[in-house]
């Protein structure tokens, strides 16, 4: 799926994580957890470069040697717990427009996302492009009512997180489908991307995945859930 638009593929991958050392090269499957987000990219046909940004050459060697992979090695202060990953993606843009690459549409994919597939990619820009949307973040439904939620505030007290009186309570079956962000697909025009630094603009749309494709590996947990759907 390519047209016109020149798309990136920007996938940050920093050495640093505190709650699973070395997370970005932990086995899954029998491979590094980098080249199942590298993979998707390449197989999904729509990316015109895959750039993988890190501070570690161990995970961009881990990253793969396809000509379409092109390893970019980050300053340390974009390496940091405080760097953002707009921060990154900035970075990157810049770096290829020094080279004299640039693209019309960047997409972001996460490495912790290991379950989203190349039809998921593939779907979710189909969605952007047909939307004529400026931005696109993926999605799964959840079924917790934020009407329902108590929220602790900075005096040690506790409130509703939504304010509500009778008349505007809201059962759950009455509530309009919520969503979760899950991380695994973010898509944007670089024009907007540099002018608003924010994939949440006011012309977004969703891509909704399922719960299984939407695992976030982020804690020792979430990766002994996604191991064990290898030994099933």
């Amino acid at each position: 799926m390519k047209n016109n638009n020149k798309k990136i593929c920007i996938i940050p991958a920093r050495a640093g994580s505190k709650r699973i050392p070395g997370k970005n090269l932990v086995d899954l499957g029998g491979k590094p957890l980098i080249r199942w987000t590298v993979e998707q990219a390449i197989e999904s046909n729509v990316f015109d470069s895959i750039v993988v940004s890190s501070d570690s050459e161990e995970i961009l060697n881990a990253s793969g040697d396809e000509a379409i992979i092109v390893k970019m090695k980050r300053a340390a202060s974009l390496a940091g717990d405080y760097a953002s990953t707009t921060d990154v993606i900035l970075d990157v843009l810049l770096e290829m427009k020094l080279h004299s690459k640039e693209f019309d549409i960047v997409g972001l994919l996460q490495v912790t996302s290991p379950f989203r597939t190349k039809y998921n990619v593939i779907e979710a820009f189909n969605k952007f492009e047909n939307a004529k949307a400026e931005s696109l973040v993926s999605v799964v439904r959840v079924q917790e009512n934020p009407f329902h939620m108590v929220s602790e505030t900075r005096d040690g007290k506790y409130k509703l997180l939504i304010s509500q009186d009778p008349s505007t309570y809201k059962r759950t079956q009455d509530v309009s489908p919520i969503y979760l962000l899950n991380g695994a697909i973010y898509i944007s025009r670089t024009k907007s991307f540099l002018e608003e630094k924010t994939f949440f603009g006011e012309k977004m749309v969703i891509y909704e995945m399922s719960k299984e494709a939407s695992l976030d590996i982020d804690t020792p947990e979430d990766l002994e859930v996604a191991r064990g759907r290898f030994n099933k």
